[in-house]
């Protein structure tokens, strides 16, 4: 993860290129709809789902016995079955209008980010919301999992809102402080 900083200075990925040139996307965000691990599917859309669902570049990433597979509308594009895989939070800025749990915040709030490792791949997905990190620690199936801000040791919340809310108890500050993401407590990067 020497390069992370450098990878959450540019611009997230909303498309995914063909399997033979994954290189293009390595040292980057990929920003997907949705992860989709134990028939749960993390962000829950609720009543948005059909208007969500409708979205042209939708890349949704399936995990299964350590493989992930990339889709995108339901066509599969391509698997990757990562060697090491680095889990922690990224802290967002609450926009107007946000919505955690359908219900409107002003506190930050969270995305999980996967760092996803293999032999010819170096990059990282970017899912809304805090609970697929966390469930993924409890639930690996097959992942070789790393859990670079100890994020364990918050407890875990069915609802979105409460994780988000434990999180902010305990403190985005101190769970990055000493690490390589101690870069996010700076104000310019909870915009990113």
């Amino acid at each position: 993860m020497e390069k992370v900083q450098a990878a959450f200075a540019q611009v997230a990925l909303h498309s995914l290129p063909d399997n033979n040139q994954l290189s293009a996307i390595n040292g980057r965000i990929v920003q997907i709809h949705a992860l989709k691990v134990d028939d749960l599917q993390f962000p829950e859309l609720g009543t948005f789902a059909p208007l969500l669902n409708e979205r042209k570049h939708q890349i949704t990433v399936t995990l299964k016995a350590g493989t992930l597979t990339f889709s995108n509308q339901g066509q599969t594009l391509w698997t990757l079955t990562p060697t090491t895989v680095d889990l922690f939070w990224q802290r967002r800025a609450p926009a107007s209008g946000v919505f955690v749990g359908g219900k409107n915040t002003l506190d930050p709030v969270f995305h999980s980010i996967l760092h996803l490792v293999a032999a010819s791949a170096d990059f990282y997905l970017r899912i809304p919301g805090a609970k697929a990190a966390h469930y993924l620690l409890g639930h690996p199936n097959g992942l070789p999992l790393r859990d670079v801000l100890n994020i364990k040791q918050i407890s875990y919340h069915e609802s979105e809102i409460e994780l988000t809310k434990a999180i902010n108890a305990f403190g985005y500050s101190k769970l990055i402080a000493n690490t390589e993401l101690a870069f996010f407590d700076d104000e310019q990067t909870i915009s990113l």
